[in-house]
């Protein structure tokens, strides 16, 4: 009964001990959390870094960030910080970094203008997703394909195939020497292309080989010094070839009512 005795009291020291260790060790666990949460103020915004950036200013992302110098350098995350870098439609992605030296780093990756988009008097800057970068005005000269009147968000499905062909021309960094590029058309199907004068319906999708049967027209042309106003490159089987009518692109509408 004694030994039963003792051994109970043992046990209930070592829970007493250890239940003191818990308490000991929870107190000191908060005191260092309380204390670093009370040194975080004086932790402050030494640098900000900025890289990867070629269109848009740093000035503009530190606009976007509002942090300065001198800030306490934790009172904003670091997730939020990354959304209000990401706010701006030239930056897909970005990366954050900080220490306790007070720096913050910003390593963006910025959109890729890839056309530009004319719609009712002004002209914007889109990107290889079609996302509207900046309206540039006349202020700016860009070498780019034109997208002339398409409404993005009225004529979504042609907007989008015409963003399709301007990846395409893209990924195949093609240039034109003279009169530009441009894209026009109503309807996915109707979709067409004026290069250098030269208006040609290459409807939807399959643009690799619709342009190398290109390239075999235009060198027959030239071989055959003909001036051609309309190429049609949608059938299968066949490109339908119509002579230059004082500039008119005629051939297309009587095409159509031909099928």
């Amino acid at each position: 009964m004694e030994r039963y005795s003792q051994k109970t009291i043992r046990q209930r020291r070592s829970k007493r001990l250890l239940w003191t260790i818990y308490l000991a060790g929870g107190i000191l666990v908060f005191a260092a959390l309380y204390g670093l949460w009370n040194l975080r103020v004086l932790f402050r915004v030494t640098d900000i870094y900025i890289y990867g950036n070629q269109q848009i200013r740093n000035a503009d992302i530190r606009g976007l960030i509002n942090i300065n110098r001198g800030d306490r350098l934790f009172d904003t995350s670091l997730n939020d910080i990354y959304k209000r870098v990401r706010s701006s439609p030239w930056i897909k992605d970005a990366k954050i970094k900080r220490d306790f030296t007070g720096r913050i780093q910003i390593l963006v990756k910025e959109a890729v203008p890839a056309a530009l988009l004319r719609l009712k008097g002004h002209t914007y800057l889109v990107d290889t997703d079609g996302e509207l970068l900046e309206d540039i005005g006349d202020t700016k000269t860009f070498f780019l394909p034109i997208i002339r009147d398409m409404d993005p968000v009225k004529n979504k499905e042609v907007y989008r195939e015409a963003i399709s062909f301007v990846k395409y021309l893209s990924s195949k960094k093609m240039h034109v020497a003279s009169g530009g590029i441009e894209i026009v058309g109503s309807r996915p199907e109707e979709l067409a292309v004026r290069i250098d004068n030269v208006f040609i319906v290459v409807g939807t999708g399959d643009y690799e080989r619709k342009m190398d049967r290109l390239e075999f027209v235009r060198s027959e042309i030239i071989r055959r010094n003909i001036t051609v106003g309309t190429i049609d490159l949608r059938f299968a089987n066949k490109i339908v070839v119509i002579p230059d009518s004082k500039g008119e692109d005629k051939g297309v509408s009587e095409k159509h009512k031909s099928r």
